[in-house]
């Protein structure tokens, strides 16, 4: 599964139900991974022809659990020796702290119980060695997942011989059974449990740039052909070069970045899961943080780009701090007469950062107002992040741009130090249904909503149901119309648009009757609604029996609903046939006659000219 890796460290993407589904069952009771001994060997693809013991990567293994403590202190911490446990001699006997603590608090507690553990933390090298001993059929290994799958890769899992006499106490400290697809297995689910999935082909990743700066892979913590492919040609002995938490090669500057839209996915069906969701006319934050984790950097600066047509930018904040925990205060960088100012400022933004020094951290929020609605686009709108120039050790062109690496200092995204994120667009007042996107719209009882050929298609369950679209929040005093266009084939009854106005529950709001025959035929209809405060709209298609109903568009416009005007002229407007509550001053004249009013304004274009027709 894809990671997110928007943040500097964190490798969190599956949920742990997810996890116990991605390749768990890895080896029966008697497939421990002491399967001979190792002989000596040059690289991992040597080892796999050579060896039948995950020993033989051993000091890899060791560099790779070094490096990824250093992404994420805890990860893979040791497990202390325990007087009734037996632990094999090519078992890593690793998990994360959470997990170790249960995993002693368990043992511990049953001291005349003995133990023995087959296999706990596994590598990437030691999951390619299992897995391709598996596809050869050789070594007595049965079953294996594929490298960066393997749930024993994320800290949280080990397999135990006496799992039946254990169970019940693992399961006590939170620990889950697997059960009888692979029944030594156990992993950690408490409630502090980090699913560290991909981190140790992120970690074989960094290690590899760092000794190969001219053979940069993108370290993203996926394993793909491209990491593979170097994880074969890898020393099995380890790198030349040893682990540290710091700055890399000589003593250099090492910048990292983070990218994201402030926003929650309020909407997350089709291919919005996972995408910010934003909305017209409504303030944004485009949120950017770097961290220098190597020493001090004497000169940085940054590029923000984002799509002019889609995004007004109003401005940014800049702050920076000593470290993660703050205190953050006002860059001066903020000041650099190199830097651009005012209330209105181009897409296209280049920012000179200044000087940063080791542990700094800088924080941009740029400060965004979404101009247009993108639902009914191909792709989401995005903003692409660079850093430009890191003293004289870094420079990059552009996005996916030339770079300029020296000695492979910047060590951040495979050696490029750039990120993107998306976002949608959506409107409070306007619902297009052109895209596979529900728009938040919902249904009450057994029906089902689906983007269906450029419409909201319903279909009707065992009793009506009302379609709620999300909320507007427009405030009274200004004279509004509905536009919508529908269809409906089947069920019996009159048809209402609904209008909340208040606290109260859609299905007592203000209710407009609609002339939407159900004989399959669309309609183009405009519903005057007064000026009223609208806080959100309702569609109820069917008044008794239920059928199907299609749903081009439903809009709120300002004005009121206008017919014709005469050679005087005068604009003769309609209001929509009312049920129920109606407007104040509307009653009356609802849906009985024409009326007429003075104007000295041109008239104006019809509504139908700016509707979306089917083709």
């Amino acid at each position: 599964m894809p990671c997110d890796r928007r943040a500097f460290s964190q490798i969190r993407c599956a949920t742990l139900a997810l996890t116990l589904l991605a390749g768990c069952a890895e080896t029966s009771p008697q497939d421990d991974e002491r399967v001979g001994q190792a002989r000596g060997a040059l690289t991992v693809g040597e080892a796999i022809d050579t060896s039948c013991s995950t020993s033989s990567v051993k000091a890899l293994s060791d560099q790779i659990i070094a490096r990824a403590n250093c992404f994420e202190p805890g990860a893979f911490s040791e497990v202390p020796a325990q007087p009734n446990v037996t632990i094999g001699d090519s078992v890593y006997p690793y998990l994360e702290e959470p997990a170790r603590d249960a995993f002693v608090a368990a043992v511990s507690a049953h001291p005349d119980q003995a133990l023995t553990v087959n296999s706990m933390l596994r590598t990437v090298p030691q999951q390619l060695l299992l897995y391709r001993w598996y596809q050869q059929g050789k070594c007595g290994i049965g079953l294996a997942a594929s490298p960066g799958s393997s749930n024993h890769e994320t800290g949280l899992a080990f397999d135990a011989s006496q799992y039946a006499t254990w169970r019940p106490f693992f399961e006590a400290e939170g620990f889950v059974w697997l059960g009888s697809s692979d029944p030594v297995h156990f992993d950690y689910a408490g409630s502090d449990a980090v699913d560290h999935k991909g981190l140790d082909v992120l970690a074989f990743q960094t290690l590899w740039n760092e000794n190969h700066p001219d053979d940069l892979i993108d370290a993203d913590g996926v394993y793909g052909p491209e990491t593979e492919a170097r994880l074969l040609a890898s020393p099995a002995e380890g790198f030349a070069r040893p682990v540290t938490c710091g700055p890399t090669g000589a003593e250099t500057p090492d910048v990292y970045l983070a990218v994201d839209f402030r926003a929650p996915d309020t909407f997350a069906d089709g291919v919005s899961a996972g995408v910010a969701d934003l909305f017209e006319n409504e303030s944004a934050t485009l949120a950017i943080e770097l961290e220098n984790k190597g020493t001090d950097a004497g000169a940085v600066s940054l590029a923000i780009q984002l799509d002019e047509e889609i995004f007004a930018v109003g401005g940014y904040a800049m702050t920076h701090a000593p470290s993660a925990d703050g205190p953050y205060e006002p860059d001066p960088a903020a000041a650099s007469v190199e830097n651009p100012s005012g209330a209105s400022l181009p897409s296209d933004l280049r920012l000179v950062l200044g000087p940063m020094a080791a542990g700094e951290h800088k924080r941009i929020d740029v400060l965004l107002t979404p101009r247009v609605y993108t639902v009914d686009r191909a792709a989401s709108a995005t903003a692409r992040v660079w850093v430009t120039a890191v003293d004289d050790l870094y420079s990059q062109t552009g996005f996916d741009g030339s770079v300029t690496n020296v000695d492979g200092s910047q060590t951040f995204g495979g050696g490029r130090i750039q990120l993107a994120d998306a976002a949608d667009v959506y409107s409070r007042t306007h619902w297009e249904w052109d895209s596979d996107r529900l728009e938040g719209a919902t249904t009450s009882g057994d029906a089902t909503l689906a983007p269906i050929a450029g419409s909201l298609h319903v279909e009707g369950g065992s009793a009506p149901a009302i379609i709620e679209l999300p909320a507007a929040e427009l405030p009274s005093g200004t004279a509004r119309i509905v536009e919508l266009r529908a269809e409906r084939t089947g069920g019996e009854g009159r048809a209402f648009l609904l209008v909340r106005r208040g606290e109260e529950p859609l299905a007592e709001g203000d209710r407009f009757e609609l002339d939407l025959p159900a004989v399959g035929t669309f309609a183009e209809l405009d519903v005057d609604v007064g000026t009223g405060p609208i806080r959100a709209l309702g569609l109820l298609p069917f008044e008794t029996e239920s059928g199907g109903v299609d749903v081009d568009f439903v809009r709120i416009v300002e004005g009121s609903a206008v017919d014709d005007v005469d050679d005087e002229g005068c604009e003769c407007a309609s209001g929509a046939r009312s049920a129920g509550r109606t407007p104040l001053g509307s009653a009356l004249l609802l849906g009985l006659a024409l009326f007429c009013r003075r104007s000295l304004r041109a008239p104006a274009e019809p509504h139908a000219a700016r509707r979306k027709r089917r083709q």
